[in-house]
């Protein structure tokens, strides 16, 4: 299953960010990669950790005439649990994000087109070791990125996003940094 999951992951990889090219109006796109997240605090104590995982998503937007992308995103990430204060645990991290985004494209008159941006939403994250619950949390990214157009109506890019998230709250009142 982890050589699946590890394929999978490799060959979304390949697909990262597709989306409309240079072409004003509107564009879909699908993203996926490696997803790591960061070392955090579980009820107060700062020791929780994870293993690499993975995130896949789906875009519509639109692309104006000004170089300025506007769209809406969903994404599921999902991460195993490692150790909490130095114990192994089992159990995963997971989540939806739902985003409405903006990338400015830097027009550099060639293929190459890298871009900036961010985006602002929600997402369900799901904590699920012993028990599974989720809560709803305001949720965050920026990101950058550098695209290839291969034709006027298809760009591969390879991007950094840095996702963020309100503490979500999990066990009776026990929060954790996502």
């Amino acid at each position: 299953m982890r050589t699946l999951k590890l394929s999978l992951i490799a060959a979304a990889m390949l697909l990262l960010g597709t989306q409309g090219a240079s072409a004003q109006g509107f564009y879909v796109g699908a993203h996926g990669g490696l997803n790591w997240t960061l070392d955090g605090e579980f009820g107060g104590v700062s020791d929780l950790t994870y293993d690499t995982g993975f995130a896949a998503g789906a875009t519509i937007g639109y692309r104006w005439n000004f170089n300025l992308r506007t769209e809406f995103e969903a994404t599921y990430r999902e991460n195993d649990l490692d150790e909490f204060v130095g114990v192994p645990v089992v159990g995963d991290v997971s989540s939806w994000a739902f985003m409405a985004n903006a990338f400015y494209d830097f027009d550099l008159g060639t293929p190459v087109i890298p871009y900036l941006g961010g985006g602002l939403g929600v997402a369900v994250v799901t904590f699920d070791s012993a028990v599974e619950e989720d809560d709803t949390v305001l949720a965050f990214q920026l990101g950058a990125g550098i695209g290839y157009e291969f034709t006027p109506n298809l760009v591969g890019s390879l991007d950094f996003r840095f996702f963020g998230t309100d503490d979500p709250e999990v066990t009776s009142g026990v929060d954790f940094e996502y």
